[in-house]
């Protein structure tokens, strides 16, 4: 996909999800959310809607670089001992 391209999926929350995929918004890497749309029962759909744009290269390594802080390494001694 091409970064700035648009990327249109249905999914599904709660009993629904049974019947349909339920996409995580995190799952979406290298993607910003831009919309998220759960009907109710009274709407008559049944999928929920997510609209996300493909991000470039260089947003996605910039992303990654603000979470690494607060990623957990195996090999990190400072990892406290009772959360194993």
């Amino acid at each position: 996909m091409d970064p700035g391209a648009l990327l249109m999926l249905r999914s599904a929350r709660g009993l629904r999800s049974f019947l349909y995929v339920d996409v995580d918004p995190c799952d979406l890497k290298g993607f910003e959310v831009l919309e998220i749309y759960h009907p109710s029962m009274s709407d008559g759909f049944v999928n929920s809607v997510m609209v996300a744009r493909k991000l470039t290269d260089r947003l996605i390594k910039y992303e990654w670089s603000r979470l690494e802080p607060y990623l957990w390494n195996k090999a990190d001694d400072d990892f406290p001992n009772e959360a194993l």
